[in-house]
C-alpha cells in the first residue's frame, strides 16, 4: 500500500497545470522573438557593412587607377620633333546646375594598361563619366555604357585603325599620325566602377595658384602654330591643352549599387511628372532626390603631387 501511495504521488508530482504550460510557452516565444532580432539586427548590420565596404574599395580602386596614371603622365607642346603632348581637362557639366558636375580628365602617359595592338606603352588617356547630362559612351563591344560609371579610355599608339604613331610626326599635320582628334567620343571606354554621381577635377598651377578647367568655348578656338618646317597651321586650343599642372586633386561621389537603383527610380519618376506637366510634383520629387543624395552619397577625393615638368 505504501508503495502505491509513492507512485501515485510520484505520478502527480510530474504533472503541469494549464497555467504552467502557458507560462513555459510565452517564456519561449520571448526568447523566440528576442533570438530573431538578434539576427535580423546582425544581417542588417553585416549588409549595410558590405555595402559600404564595396563603396570604398570601389573609391580605392578608382583614386589609384587615375593617380597611377597621372605619375606616369607625358608632357611636351613644343614644336620638335617630339610631337605635342598635350595635358588638359575641361568641365562638360558645371557644378551648380541641376545636373551632376562631369568634369574630363586628358592626358599623354606611359603605361602598363594598354591596348594590346599598341607598339609602346605611351597612350592618350581619358577619365569622365557617363551621366545624363553628358554624350553617350560606348565600350569595346560598341554597346553603351550605362549611366554612373566611371570610365577609362586608353589609345595607343599604331592602334588597329592606323590613326596614332607618338613617333612619326612633330606636330599633326595629316589625319595619319596624330593625337586623337579632339579626343572624339567615338573612342571606346572600359568602365572602372558604377555608382558615381560626380566626377569632378582640380588642378594646380603651384601648391596655391588654380588654373581653370577649359569650357567648349576656349576648347574650340582655333590658335596658330608654326611646325618644324616652318608651315603656319591652325588646330583646336583642345589639342594644345593647357600647361603641366603641379598638383591634381581627383574629387569622386559616390553611392552603393543598391542605393544607386533607388535613386535611378526616383530619377524616373521625377521625369514622369515633368512629362506630365505637374510642376508642384517634380519639384517635391526634386526635393526628395536632394534629401536621399545627401544621406546616401559618400565623397572621395585623392591629391596627386607632380613634379614641375617643362616642354623642354
Amino acid at each position: 500500500m505504501e508503495d502505491k501511495l509513492k507512485n501515485s504521488r510520484c505520478i502527480r508530482r510530474h504533472r503541469y497545470t494549464i497555467i504552467e504550460v502557458l507560462a513555459s510557452m510565452g517564456i519561449f516565444i520571448i526568447l523566440i522573438t528576442a533570438l530573431m532580432q538578434f539576427f535580423s539586427s546582425a544581417r542588417t548590420l553585416w549588409v549595410s557593412s558590405s555595402r559600404r565596404n564595396e563603396l570604398y574599395a570601389n573609391a580605392r580602386v578608382a583614386l589609384d587607377l587615375v593617380a597611377r596614371d597621372l605619375q606616369s603622365a607625358m608632357y611636351q607642346n613644343d614644336n620638335t620633333a617630339r610631337g605635342i603632348y598635350p595635358f588638359w581637362y575641361r568641365e562638360r557639366v558645371a557644378q551648380g546646375t541641376d545636373n551632376p558636375q562631369v568634369n574630363e580628365l586628358n592626358f599623354i602617359a606611359s603605361t602598363d594598361l594598354k591596348p594590346t595592338e599598341a607598339a609602346s606603352k605611351i597612350c592618350e588617356i581619358r577619365y569622365t563619366f557617363v551621366s545624363v547630362a553628358g554624350p553617350i559612351l560606348k565600350d569595346s563591344a560598341n554597346e553603351p555604357i550605362p549611366e554612373g560609371w566611371l570610365v577609362r579610355s586608353c589609345v595607343g599608339d599604331n592602334d588597329t585603325i592606323g590613326r596614332y604613331d607618338f613617333f612619326k610626326y612633330a606636330f599633326p599635320t595629316s589625319d595619319a599620325g596624330r593625337m586623337l582628334d579632339v579626343w572624339s567620343d567615338e573612342d571606346r571606354y572600359t568602365p572602372v566602377i558604377p555608382g558615381v554621381v560626380q566626377f569632378g577635377i582640380t588642378a594646380y598651377s603651384d601648391v596655391d595658384h588654380t588654373f581653370p578647367a577649359m569650357v567648349d568655348s576656349a576648347f574650340d578656338d582655333m590658335v596658330s602654330v608654326t611646325d618644324i618646317y616652318g608651315v603656319v597651321k591652325s588646330y583646336p586650343k583642345g589639342q594644345l591643352g593647357t600647361m603641366f599642372p603641379q598638383v591634381i586633386t581627383i574629387k569622386i561621389k559616390l553611392m552603393d549599387q543598391e542605393n544607386w537603383k533607388i535613386y535611378v527610380k526616383y530619377r524616373q519618376r521625377l521625369d514622369a511628372l515633368k512629362d506630365d506637366g505637374n510642376i508642384g510634383g517634380a519639384d517635391n520629387m526634386s526635393d526628395e532626390i536632394k534629401k536621399f543624395l545627401k544621406k546616401t552619397v559618400r565623397t572621395f577625393s585623392r591629391t596627386v603631387y607632380l613634379s614641375k615638368r617643362s616642354s623642354s
